[in-house]
């Protein structure tokens, strides 16, 4: 990479911990007008998992709080609520430019 490299060819970094409907407008109204067009989330939670209970026993299981019993899910409607506000967000920024 020459020292003339574009801002496009520079190494971007993408904000993902933490990201939910609570946060991701202040990110968006933030990161957008400079660029930061990218977010990741997961946008689930822990759920339990199917494993039989004769298989659990105290002190037995793997990770922390016992969750190596259970399983992360993304869910939908956390996604699409997310995407709500971006979209929100982002027309509000357009129509103030």
């Amino acid at each position: 990479m020459s020292r003339e490299s574009s801002a496009s060819e520079l190494p971007q970094i993408l904000p993902g911990s933490g990201i939910n409907v609570n946060t991701i407008e202040e990110l968006v109204r933030s990161l957008w007008p400079i660029g930061g067009k990218e977010f990741h989330m997961s946008g689930g939670s822990y759920t339990e998992g199917e494993m039989r209970e004769v298989g659990k026993k105290d002190g037995m299981g793997m990770g922390e709080d016992g969750k190596a019993w259970k399983i992360w899910r993304t869910d939908a409607n956390a996604v699409k609520e997310v995407k709500r506000v971006i979209e929100a967000v982002i027309e509000t920024i357009q129509e103030q430019n």
